[in-house]
């Protein structure tokens, strides 16, 4: 965390601090809720949790995993999409009608809603993951018509962004072909925007665009006259597919009436020349995910790069025309009561990457970054820079530049570079901000020649010829997951998490080689870090989970996804593990991480739970006439997970737990018969001890026996598998038993 900063003690500094304290409440989340209602937790998409208690850096390397999905088509009938156009040229399968999940799931009312890629949208018991509460749990199959209605169909409508989850409704948001879907929150039943047809049809967002492509959140915002959706719309499924030479656009809906948006502004980020009455060029994406200022009236985002020349000459400024401005790779500002922008703060300057004649977007060139999107979601704080607080908000591009900005001028702050440009590098994850302390994650090649080798002109200088292709590659994605040390540049990416102090940018952490980040050997970070009760998680394209010790980065835990190679004999020659490139997100006292490769995107949800320790209580014994006496030592000590409980040493002595036999343990006044599950074949399902005394055993002994909690079976799709949960870290507990003379009136033989 932070270091406490040096003050005035002065009164008058005391008594400033403790005002603007209370003025800048309003930056705290939205509502005090444990839950995780939205994609980035809050409005500001702080992706902290402020609420959590059960998880802590002291018991962090005990999470496992509470249950999971892989592929749950379990109550999903029909077969995995086939026949579309992308499915010959990028090679892109399905195995099952319900496959990986790459959104955020949102968790609210003690329900997580998550859509897998295809539209297949969950409705779960938090805890559980079971369907409960038939009035309130469900899985629906989102409806496809660009899909079923189509001679040939392009692509299957995927879905890359998180629910939006209301009192009343679940909103889903098409990212191929820009469609509104709305569900009934309680039965899961998806509205029909256009009863005139017999069948269900979504709402066109952007009805003159064929692919106006939808990957960053979209967010509601109420007053008491409107309800406001507002959607940013990416232009690279446009240029990948059609070559539209479109522009991005951000668009508002009023849904006062969820089943009858109306369009209530749509603002492009190209302007118009009014020379010709054509956009200055193309490109300029509006991808990222929005946060929202409500005081101020304010939505934060992110754009791409320009994807053609606005103007010959360009970026020599001196040749622009009359009415250009230039906003390609900068973090913006929308009023979002009229469309107009307020500010924007440009990162790169000069960034031209046409997707179809691709350039080299390695970091050996000296023309500065090419395809440096700013398109992760921004952040929302404040912080006391230079004796005064300033709100401010937080973005980083894939050129590796983090910024802070004047959340009212849009004025830089401070700024770190992060990780180096290297095409699809850079920072692409959202950040955390959490008691004046942002956490982010940039990712680079291991080999400064990764970008160089991985993508080029053509497939002769590369092995791809853009990001875009590479993506839906398992074979790209086991080369990002290839961190073994060889020479080959096209192997290998790493992850650099930082954190920085909120007002300063400077770094919180100093490890022992003065290093002032932690480097994880994984590939990349392409969702959001999160933050909650000074512990940092990290998902990344490697399929692993990291939980980090906020106060000095030290890795806790880690966990990792199923090797899709092996599991589907995909036929390369190393691991693919399927990605976590859906953030994590945090809720009393579990951890839930969605995950799914791009190609044959495999995968679903693992929810993870703290393994807590077990409780044992001192048991007494009364010993008849020194005649064998049972101990159900067991029967006041308990789990609270629920874990079955077993007996691991005994007066001294180490208990072998696997043997399908009772163990003798010698004791100075008799002996000891200790009894696990399975130990009596007349009685397997008992664990106990069995004390015979001796001759030495007069009115008074004890012993001391040390218990362990005992793995759950793994929980896939709702089953219990025939199998130990493989993440069940042993926990331990210690009592005594004292064994004591009984009276010769005393009727009791058994513990008390």
């Amino acid at each position: 965390m932070a270091k406490p900063r040096e003050t005035s003690k002065s009164i008058f500094f005391v008594f400033t601090l403790l005002m603007a304290l209370f003025t800048v409440s309003t930056i705290k989340a939205d509502s005090s809720t444990k839950d995780w209602p939205l994609y980035s937790y809050d409005f500001n998409n702080s992706n902290f949790n402020p609420e959590e208690r059960v998880l802590k850096p002291r018991n962090a390397k005990f999470l496992r995993r509470a249950w999971e999905t892989f592929n749950d088509d379990t109550l999903i009938g029909g077969n995995p999409p086939t026949g579309f156009v992308l499915e010959s040229v990028l090679g892109l399968e399905f195995p099952k009608s319900v496959v990986g999940v790459v959104a955020s799931p949102i968790i609210k009312d003690s329900t997580i809603y998550y859509v897998d890629a295809l539209g297949t949208v969950f409705a779960r018991n938090v805890r559980s993951g079971d369907i409960t509460n038939t009035s309130k749990h469900w899985t629906t199959t989102l409806v496809d018509p660009d899909f079923d209605n189509a001679v040939v169909p392009i692509l299957p409508e995927l879905i890359y962004t998180a629910p939006i989850v209301t009192e009343k409704y679940v909103w889903v948001l098409g990212s191929v072909y820009g469609q509104l879907h709305l569900l009934d929150r309680n039965t899961g039943k998806e509205f029909d925007f256009n009863p005139a047809t017999p069948e269900i049809d979504p709402f066109r967002l952007v009805s003159d665009l064929p692919f106006s492509s939808i990957l960053g959140e979209a967010v509601i915002v109420e007053s008491s006259d409107i309800s406001l959706l507002i959607v940013s719309i990416n232009v690279i499924l446009n240029d990948a597919l059609v070559q539209g030479q479109e522009g991005g656009l951000q668009i508002a809906f009023d849904v006062s009436e969820p089943t009858q948006p109306a369009e209530v502004w749509r603002r492009s980020t190209l302007e118009i020349n009014p020379e010709t009455g054509l956009r200055f060029g193309s490109g300029v994406s509006a991808g990222s995910g929005l946060a929202v200022d409500l005081e101020r009236h304010l939505i934060f985002g992110g754009t791409g790069q320009n994807t053609s020349d606005p103007y010959p000459g360009y970026p020599d400024a001196t040749l622009a025309p009359p009415g250009y401005i230039d906003r390609s790779d900068s973090l913006y500002a929308i009023d979002y009561r009229t469309g107009n922008f307020v500010w924007h703060n440009q990162f790169h300057h000069g960034d031209v990457f046409d997707l179809n004649d691709p350039v080299s977007t390695g970091p050996n060139r000296n023309n500065g970054p090419r395809d440096a999107d700013v398109l992760s979601p921004p952040i929302l704080f404040s912080a006391f820079v230079k004796n005064a607080w300033r709100d401010l908000a937080g973005n980083g591009s894939k050129g590796g530049l983090y910024k802070a900005v004047d959340r009212d001028s849009g004025e830089t702050v401070w700024e770190r570079q992060i990780s180096k440009p290297t095409g699809i590098g850079g920072i692409q994850a959202g950040a955390a901000v959490a008691e004046e302390v942002v956490y982010v994650a940039g990712f680079e090649g291991i080999d400064d020649g990764f970008s160089d080798a991985q993508f080029g002109i053509s497939l002769e200088t590369g092995l791809f010829p853009n990001a875009f292709f590479a993506t839906f590659s398992p074979a790209f994605w086991a080369d990002v997951e290839d961190t073994t040390k060889d020479e080959n540049p096209a192997t290998g990416m790493r992850i650099k998490v930082f954190a920085l102090d909120a007002a300063t940018g400077k770094s919180i952490w100093r490890m022992d080689d003065e290093i002032d980040y932690v480097e994880l050997l994984s590939g990349a970070a392409l969702r959001h870090v999160s933050v909650a009760n000074g512990l940092v998680f990290i998902t990344t394209s490697s399929g692993t989970l990291y939980v980090l010790n906020a106060k000095n980065g030290e890795v806790l835990f880690s966990d990792q996804t199923i090797d899709l190679n092996s599991e589907f004999n995909l036929g390369l020659d190393k691991p693919h593990h399927a990605s976590m490139n859906g953030g994590s997100i945090i809720s009393k006292g579990m951890v839930y991480v969605p995950y799914g490769a791009q190609n044959n995107p495999s995968g679903g949800m693992i929810a993870y739970e703290v393994n807590h320790k077990p409780y044992a209580r001192k048991d007494i014994a009364w010993i008849h006439n020194k005649k064998p006496i049972i101990i159900n030592a067991l029967t006041n000590d308990g789990d609270r997970n629920g874990d079955t409980l077993q007996f691991i040493r005994v007066a001294g002595t180490k208990i072998n737990v696997d043997d399908g036999v009772a163990d003798l343990v010698p004791f100075k006044f008799g002996t000891i018969e200790v009894f696990n599950l399975g130990d009596d074949n007349s009685h397997p399902h008992a664990a106990y001890l069995k004390f015979t005394p001796n001759r030495k055993f007069s009115h008074f002994a004890d012993f001391s026996y040390q218990i362990a909690d005992v793995a759950p079976k793994r929980k896939v799709n709702g089953i219990e598998l025939n199998e130990f949960e493989p993440t069940h870290k042993p926990r331990y507990a210690r009592a005594q038993v004292w064994l004591k003379k009984a009276s010769a009136n005393r009727v009791d033989d058994i513990d008390d």
